[in-house]
């Protein structure tokens, strides 16, 4: 028996999805959505997909008694929308921009894909239901789908970007900014406090799956997330990459010490650049609304990597 829900929340978070917003009417005609990444295509013939909702969504009695309903799998950029349908209170309808299909069912607009369904069966299966839909409409655009893995959004675009900005030829570090409840780990160095990071030799794959292989080899079982930081130091042609990690069963003797989130800005860092990076962190951790930026050690972009 599996006692620890949260380590097997985690466990299923390993496995990349896309992000959808489910919507239908009430019996009053009024919308109601919710997020959703436990989508799946079940059948082509007959066309079939499913969703699972939570029965203890304040909207599951509308869809448990629903005819009819949308799903609309939303594109990179639109990770506020997720956000909204995730956990906003109030008029969610009301913040973002949507129609109708032609039964009356909100479609997010700007989507990546819409699937309009109507209700094959609906099966409730522990907390959560199998809501199975046969598809009768579906529209799509070329907008790349959201991602969502490990408590994090991430777009491809983005990733491949970092990809094609680290095969310019310049030297390439890559690191983890690693929390664990509200500490984040970090590395005495004699210049002062660092990020863990390795400078990725003979590099033939992505810079992720390369810090993958590096931390496996030295035995680090980090479940690494989102993309937080890339930039290039111009001083020395240098490319940086960092990303979120976490781990809830780590001993990091021998790697460094947990620092509290808090009283990151009283300490001193080997770097002014990773100063900035933690600084950052620490706006973010305490609203959990994480921003990837993409720039040089000056000046740069944020996109927002905001999680559920």
């Amino acid at each position: 028996m599996i006692n620890d829900v949260k380590a097997l929340r985690q466990a299923f978070g390993a496995y990349i999805t896309g992000v959808t917003v489910v919507t239908a009417l009430d019996e009053n005609g009024v919308p109601v959505g919710f997020t959703a990444n436990s989508f799946t295509s079940v059948s082509l013939d007959p066309p079939l997909l499913l969703v699972c909702p939570a029965l203890k969504l304040s909207c599951y009695p509308v869809f448990a008694k629903a005819k009819r309903f949308a799903i609309s799998i939303l594109a990179e950029g639109q990770e506020h929308v997720s956000n909204i349908f995730a956990s906003s209170k109030g008029d969610r309808f009301a913040q973002v921009d949507w129609h109708p299909d032609r039964q009356g069912v909100p479609i997010i607009s700007n989507n990546a894909v819409s699937f309009s369904c109507a209700v094959e069966n609906i099966v409730e299966a522990g907390d959560h239901a199998v809501l199975i839909g046969k598809i009768d409409a579906f529209t799509g655009s070329k907008s790349r789908g959201l991602g969502y893995m490990s408590g994090n959004y991430f777009s491809l675009a983005l990733e491949q970007k970092v990809e094609t900005q680290n095969k310019s030829g310049s030297d390439t570090y890559a690191g983890v900014i690693t929390s664990f409840t509200d500490q984040v780990l970090l590395q005495e160095t004699p210049d002062g406090l660092a990020l863990p990071k390795v400078k990725l030799e003979q590099r033939t794959d992505s810079v992720r799956r390369s810090l993958i292989d590096h931390l496996k080899s030295a035995n680090l079982q980090f479940d690494l997330g989102a993309v937080y930081s890339v930039f290039e130091n111009k001083q020395d042609q240098t490319m940086y990459t960092y990303f979120l990690a976490s781990n809830n069963d780590f001993d990091p003797a021998g790697l460094g010490k947990f620092v509290p989130i808090h009283t990151l800005h009283l300490l001193k860092f080997a770097s002014s650049t990773e100063a900035q990076i933690l600084s950052r962190f620490a706006k973010e951790h305490s609203s959990r609304h994480f921003n990837l930026y993409f720039g040089d050690e000056i000046t740069g972009n944020l996109h927002d990597l905001k999680g559920k």
